[in-house]
């Protein structure tokens, strides 16, 4: 019970204009004492008001960047499952590999829609007789600088626009 406490004390002094902010460590007796007499008055000169009390081993003032820093993964954890979506460290670790997963993905995506253009000319160059592999070395033969996505945006969205593509690439020997 003995605990220190750190007590801010409001104190209005007639030799100095204003207010001055006293900051004091007061056990639990006077910290009680304080509270139970709301304004005390000394000397008839200085007014002693408790305007805050806090512990004085954990500083409260010092978490403003742990706190939010702490919010703000929190924040990145939201919707996932079980503690992940309150516990600090748990949400630390699960947000810290989904950003693992988003990196390797990107790159993977990359992978992924190069293949589905691929399949998409393949699967178009085939219904005009031809695979996939000669059309692309007679387009590089007949200086056509088609990429594989406007090639496969032609084969989907304009099939006689890459009908003629093909034509002029079958020409070129």
């Amino acid at each position: 019970r003995s605990m220190l406490r750190t007590v801010f004390i409001r104190t209005i002094n007639p030799s100095i204009k204003g207010l001055v902010l006293k900051k004091c460590n007061a056990n639990y007796n006077s910290v009680r004492s304080i509270f139970s007499n709301r304004l005390t008055i000394l000397n008839l000169r200085t007014q002693i008001q408790l305007l805050k009390t806090e512990n004085a081993v954990g500083n409260v003032r010092g978490r403003t960047f742990a706190n939010h820093k702490h919010k703000k993964i929190i924040k990145l954890a939201k919707g996932y499952r079980g503690r992940a979506n309150r516990c600090f460290t748990v949400a630390k670790h699960r947000v810290q590999k989904a950003r693992q997963y988003a990196y390797r993905d990107r790159k993977v995506k990359k992978r992924e829609f190069r293949s589905l253009w691929i399949q998409r000319i393949n699967a178009a160059c085939r219904m005009y007789g031809l695979p996939y592999s000669k059309f692309m070395s007679k387009l590089v033969k007949s200086d056509i600088t088609l990429n594989r996505k406007v090639l496969a945006d032609l084969a989907v969205s304009e099939p006689l626009s890459f009908k003629s593509v093909v034509e002029i690439a079958r020409q070129s020997n």
